[in-house]
């Protein structure tokens, strides 16, 4: 399954958090741009959310700490917006 760094307590449940640089480009290349196959830097690190209540602790943490954070959704859109930069 590969390196999970960390499991961020939420709600009741654990959220994936990836943090090795070379798996985050090999394994999850396609999480790090959009349509407009724009690439922008490789992230920190890359979690996977399963409930909004996951979404607003992830975020509530980043925001706490000043960590820059990229939401992507299903990454169709055109302007390279789901691009971590």
């Amino acid at each position: 399954m590969g390196t999970v760094v960390g499991r961020v307590s939420s709600a009741g449940s654990n959220v994936e958090v990836h943090s090795d640089p070379a798996e985050l480009e090999e394994r999850f290349g396609a999480y790090l741009q959009d349509e407009s196959k724009y690439r922008g830097g490789v992230p920190r690190s890359l979690s996977f959310p399963h409930s909004v209540a996951e979404v607003s602790h992830l975020l509530a943490t980043h925001l706490r700490d000043g960590e820059p954070t990229t939401i992507s959704g299903a990454r169709t859109g055109i302007a390279g917006a789901a691009s971590p930069v």
